[in-house]
């Protein structure tokens, strides 16, 4: 997607400044990681779709995603290296109304 350097920085200010964000496609952000989601998170209550395939985000960032991001439809974690899929379902397993993992 062309956006190897985008930073936690740059995705904290845009949920700063867009909380009417819906769809946030972060594919191979490979320096995303639990710091901008747990912003995100906390800033986008209207999104619905979130692709962190390829990214630094751990099962933290991810619980945090599932946990604030009430309106998330859908949810990709293709190639997210940090992420054990077995450990993260476990702890969905809890929670009211998770979102589609692909």
């Amino acid at each position: 997607t062309g956006c190897e350097l985008l930073s936690a920085a740059g995705v904290q200010a845009m949920a700063l400044f867009s909380s009417s964000l819906r769809d946030l496609r972060l594919r191979d952000c490979v320096r995303i990681s639990d710091e901008g989601v747990l912003s995100l998170c906390s800033h986008s209550p209207r999104l619905t779709f979130l692709d962190l395939s390829g990214t630094a985000v751990s099962e933290v960032g991810l619980c945090a995603v599932v946990r604030e991001c009430l309106s998330l439809r859908s949810l990709l974690l293709r190639s997210c290296a940090v992420v054990q899929r077995a450990p993260l379902m476990n702890s969905l397993e809890n929670t009211p109304q998770g979102p589609p993992l692909r």
